[in-house]
């Protein structure tokens, strides 16, 4: 991978993480309802929806890729569902609930998070398209060694990880400014309805 292309390629994958989606407001949800560990969990399985599509491209499993649409159909379908009722779980609890509870099942809740996010990335077919018609524009796919798949995947771990941290942060923080119970119903509300949106959005996008 020429070196010369690493900055443009950063600053690429840094505007488009910035951008709004289904992931932001997944993590930005999970962050105000579970707190930091568990919008952490959500944006490893984020980052690791994106890094199985980085992956099927360089390894040029596009076939194999094409063969798994039905399998990410199911996923969207899904992964929409059990957002929904996690949004409406949210709306419908009580404002105390915000509060994270210490429980023998966190583990469970954990692994809930982290498939939320996986789920994400990988109900969209479009993505591994998405990175059909982007990486060639910056590599040469055809020449691409283990250590430049290794050099692209971390950079785009770390870039698309900061940029949901950043997200997840300012929703903690913003979070703990408001403080009150009153404050705290409606933060509950906007974590509910941004889960139940993201939700919506994965079931009817095309």
């Amino acid at each position: 991978m020429p070196t010369e292309t690493l900055p443009l390629f950063a600053l690429a994958i840094f505007v488009l993480a910035i951008l709004p989606g289904p992931g932001v407001f997944l993590t930005v949800a999970r962050a105000i309802s579970g707190g930091f560990k568990h919008a952490l969990l959500t944006i490893a399985g984020i980052l690791m929806g994106d890094l199985i599509f980085i992956l099927l491209v360089t390894l040029g499993l596009k076939i194999i890729a094409d063969s798994l649409t039905i399998l990410f159909i199911a996923i969207k379908y899904i992964g929409g569902v059990y957002l929904i009722w996690l949004g409406l779980t949210l709306l419908l609890s009580k404002p105390e609930a915000l509060v994270p509870i210490k429980t023998n099942r966190k583990t469970t809740t954990y692994i809930a998070d982290f498939l939320a996010g996986l789920t994400v990335t990988l109900s969209n077919p479009k993505a591994i398209f998405f990175y059909l018609s982007f990486l060639p524009a910056f590599v040469d796919i055809q020449t691409l060694t283990a250590l430049d798949i290794i050099i692209i995947s971390v950079m785009v771990a770390v870039i698309l990880g900061s940029v949901m941290l950043f997200y997840a942060l300012t929703a903690i923080k913003t979070q703990k400014l408001a403080g009150a119970k009153s404050s705290n119903k409606w933060i509950k509300k906007i974590a509910g309805g941004l889960i139940l949106s993201t939700g919506g959005i994965l079931i009817t996008r095309s």
